[in-house]
């Protein structure tokens, strides 16, 4: 999918109160003090998002400083749209009349923080293409002055980005038997592709409805292969069909990943195996193996991005073994409506599944072998950048 034909499906966002605003519009004495609005963002996943893709959900990240000395609430108002041409200034946003409920109010606290505006389901239908599209959002923060503040000309602000479409991305899982060791259950394989697609999805700059969504496949047909070699280039070349039924190797292969998935401790190869293939032998491979005890995806997203080409010989965040640096993570599950952060499985003992206090670890660094299963990583912004000019 070119760039050109980038569609307007960006999720309307709905914002999320903290508690409703019938009295927003009288203004309350709390104290000298001001608020101002220092960063408009849009994020898919990674902080920092120069593009937004299409058919994929989005929240707005706000960044506020305080100098009040208690906590404020106050209503914040956001409006996103399509502009076209140059970026500039979105429409303004809608104004509610006084006595009404308003925008939703959120509680600031003092200092500086950020603040998560909302997060909402893919909108249906597509506008007509645009020449050069792109995202805008604005903020209005404490819509209609509730506030007496010491500098009233730092509420507003706002953002803007290209809209670009990528490609679909279809994964294939196939429970393999490697060496020695059989091959893990169907079930195994199934609860692997689910939470690697779920991960996946979250991650990866990947459609989350439409026709360039992400696909996924499973087969329960077992096979055999006597090491790591054979079982990539038996996947790579015999597993095309959606059925699980083998097919003739052909120019294209039918699934833009094939994830073998083989019995814990079936080689000393460790978590996971996934290449850019051998050009000695002329092959690139788009099949990556994974053992099953990598539940949580980030073992497979790694796997699957290195087909990719990920990382590159002359990246500068290259460690030297095609990994990346220790790089930390910040960014959004939106679909989860956390911020990464620390995800546990909801099948795991946990309380609250989402803690933002701890800052995950790009999942294209060392894995490790010690890696609890319910740690989550995360992508950082040079990997996003690189896996959207490979699915654009």
């Amino acid at each position: 999918m070119s760039r050109a034909r980038a569609v307007w499906a960006l999720p309307l966002l709905l914002l999320l109160p903290v508690s409703s605003c019938q009295s927003c519009y009288s203004k309350r004495d709390v104290g000298p003090g001001d608020l101002a609005l220092t960063r408009v963002d849009l994020v898919q996943g990674v902080l920092g998002q120069d593009v937004i893709v299409a058919e994929r959900l989005a929240i707005v990240r706000i960044e506020v400083t305080s100098t009040f000395a208690a906590d404020v609430s106050v209503p914040i108002e956001r409006d996103s749209a399509l502009c076209g041409g140059i970026p500039g200034v979105c429409p303004p946003a809608p104004v509610f009349p006084a006595g009404s409920a308003g925008p939703p109010a959120f509680m600031i606290h003092p200092g500086s923080h950020a603040y998560y505006l909302g997060q909402g389901g893919a909108a249906p239908g597509n506008a007509p293409p645009l020449q050069n599209p792109s995202v805008c959002t604005s903020v209005v923060l404490d819509y209609g002055n509730t506030l007496p503040e010491t500098d009233e000309n730092n509420n507003e602000g706002g953002s803007c980005h290209p809209l670009v479409a990528t490609r679909q991305l279809r994964v294939f899982f196939i429970p393999i038997a490697l060496g020695a060791s059989p091959a893990p259950t169907c079930a195994a394989v199934q609860t692997i592709a689910a939470r690697t697609t779920d991960f996946v999805r979250g991650t990866y700059p990947v459609a989350d409805s439409g026709e360039r969504a992400l696909a996924e496949f499973v087969s329960c047909n077992a096979q055999s292969y006597p090491d790591d070699f054979a079982a990539r280039r038996g996947l790579e070349n015999g597993w095309r069909d959606d059925n699980g039924q083998p097919a003739p190797p052909t120019n294209i292969p039918h699934h833009d990943a094939f994830v073998g998935v083989f019995g814990v401790n079936a080689f000393a190869g460790g978590f996971g195996i996934g290449s850019q293939g051998q050009p000695q032998f002329g092959l690139i491979f788009h099949a990556s193996l994974i053992e099953e005890s990598q539940i949580d995806g980030a073992g497979a997203a790694q796997e699957m991005a290195h087909n990719f080409g990920w990382v590159t010989s002359d990246s500068p965040f290259n460690d030297g073994t095609n990994h990346l640096i220790p790089t930390p993570a910040p960014g959004y599950w939106v679909a989860k409506n956390c911020e990464m952060g620390f995800y546990r499985w909801s099948v795991l003992p946990s309380g609250n599944p989402c803690d933002p206090a701890h800052v995950p670890s790009e999942f294209m660094s060392p894995q490790g072998t010690s890696r609890p299963n319910d740690v989550m990583k995360w992508i950082s912004k040079p990997t996003w950048d690189f896996l959207l000019g490979s699915l654009s």
